[in-house]
């Protein structure tokens, strides 16, 4: 487990929140951006997670894979 790269996972993770929340407050929000940076948020929580878990960390966007992954470590 390295602290220093599952740290910047989470800062990653938390900015894109931030933008999504910003925009939700817009008077008229871009939708399409809104769900980007949650979808990209969870990610990398994700992959903060497989870091943590010192497990291979996939340069890949779909949740899916990342999540399977995950799962192999709850036992």
């Amino acid at each position: 487990m390295n602290p220093e790269t599952i740290g910047q996972w989470i800062i990653k993770a938390e900015n894109d929140y931030r933008i999504g929340i910003h925009e939700m407050d817009e008077e008229n929000p871009a939708t399409d951006m809104i769900c980007f940076h949650m979808q990209q948020c969870a990610e990398k929580y994700l992959k903060a997670y497989l870091a943590y878990k010192d497990s291979e960390i996939r340069k890949t966007h779909d949740i899916a894979v990342l999540f399977k992954g995950m799962l192999s470590y709850r036992r």
